[in-house]
């Protein structure tokens, strides 16, 4: 009965199998797969990056115009002057482009095109400058607060004094006389060698520096020639 899964050829030998070119061939199917794998997956991310790039190159094209009218007027320090707070409201259009536009990612995908490059770079200081101001006015208000307790005085000219000097522009016109002039010099005398520490006040106008630089970097290359 189905004599032909018994019969066996002369010199064969049914068992064990012949292993000699099995290995050989699972390597070359192994490396194949690899091989074919790798091309796969880069041309699976090489479609994708052309693609990220095409969706920032779209999206720059579209907020551009709105970046390069948010950054018409030229950025000026010295409007500054005792309120951290004009700086959010100096670049108040330009702000709400920051929070609202993924330059970062943009940039990211789009590595070769400059502009976003200044852009992603003009929202890294902005940010890093910000939360400088927002802990430098909170220990201010702190150590002005502590400063003042048990009097009838406000320490509202002392902030603003020390703020500009903090941010190195000039100080708000104070007409108080010559006493109160060495009362401002004093307690900011006394403020910068409690909040200053650790050349503090340096890194904030550096970053306000480059802030300033990356800003007017971006207006002079998104201004109509």
């Amino acid at each position: 009965m189905f004599p032909q899964l018994l019969a066996v050829s002369a010199g064969e030998a049914a068992w064990p199998p012949d292993w000699s070119q099995f290995v050989p061939d699972a390597i070359l199917s192994i490396v194949g797969g690899v091989i074919i794998g790798v091309f796969l997956w880069r041309l699976q991310t090489t479609a994708e990056a052309n693609q990220a790039r095409r969706a920032a190159e779209d999206g720059w094209s579209i907020a551009r115009s709105q970046v390069g009218s948010a950054v018409l007027t030229p950025f000026k320090r010295e409007n500054l002057m005792g309120d951290f707070a004009r700086l959010a409201n100096q670049v108040k259009a330009l702000k709400k482009l920051m929070e609202t536009k993924p330059f970062s990612a943009w940039s990211d995908a789009a590595p070769k095109d400059i502009e976003l490059q200044l852009m992603r770079e003009l929202t890294r200081h902005y940010y890093y400058l910000e939360g400088l101001l927002i802990a430098m006015e909170r220990d201010l208000q702190d150590y002005y607060r502590e400063a003042f307790r048990g009097t009838n005085s406000t320490p509202t000219r002392f902030i603003a004094y020390s703020r500009s000097h903090v941010l190195g522009v000039a100080a708000p016109h104070m007409p108080f006389g010559v006493k109160a002039q060495e009362a401002l010099d004093k307690h900011h005398v006394s403020m910068a060698k409690e909040l200053g520490q650790n050349g503090r006040f340096i890194v904030i106008r550096d970053s306000l520096d480059l802030f300033e630089k990356h800003y007017n970097e971006t207006r002079d290359r998104l201004m109509p020639r």
